[in-house]
């Protein structure tokens, strides 16, 4: 299977810019050491959970050595918040001054593409399941959204009808 479909193809400059150093995983500064990925700190602790591991894996699509499988969906597209801490604390920037490897976006493309190939992982089909029934991700009745205002005074302005 070639790589030319996948949409993480878009990252391919990044993703061949990562050293591997680490940073993403462990911040080090004068005082102390601390993790950078609060996904990764709360995970097992393997490779995949944190930035390296993912970005790693995306090379690994890209060229052809790996292809995407269920296996791959919790820890490698599954377990990222996407929160940006991982880019920041990398530092790697590109000719414009831009950083240069922006796992979130990676990430968010891997999962693009296991939607593509019908690999979504669970968690995300039950959570569009919930939005798509009762319009929040809590999957609460839409009847019950504003029951916590009971009692509270609170005015409520009213959609206008079209």
């Amino acid at each position: 299977m070639g790589a030319k479909k996948y949409k993480i193809n878009k990252f391919k400059k990044g993703i061949y810019n990562c050293e591997r150093c680490g940073l993403c995983i462990f911040h080090y500064n004068t005082w102390t050491t601390h993790g950078c990925c609060p996904v990764g700190e709360h995970s097992l602790g393997f490779e995949p959970y944190f930035a390296r591991g993912k970005v790693i894996a995306a090379r690994g699509i890209i060229e052809g050595r790996i292809d995407y499988s269920p296996a791959f969906v919790d820890p490698v597209a599954g377990w990222c918040s996407t929160c940006g801490l991982c880019v920041r604390t990398c530092g790697c920037t590109d000719e414009m001054g831009e950083f240069a490897i922006v796992t979130p976006e990676i990430v968010e493309a891997m999962r693009a593409d296991l939607v593509d190939l019908g690999m979504c992982p669970e968690a995300f089909k039950e959570l569009g399941n919930k939005i798509q029934k009762e319009k929040n991700y809590f999957g609460a009745p839409k009847a019950n959204r504003m029951k916590w205002t009971e009692g509270l005074n609170v005015n409520f302005l009213e959609a206008k009808k079209q």
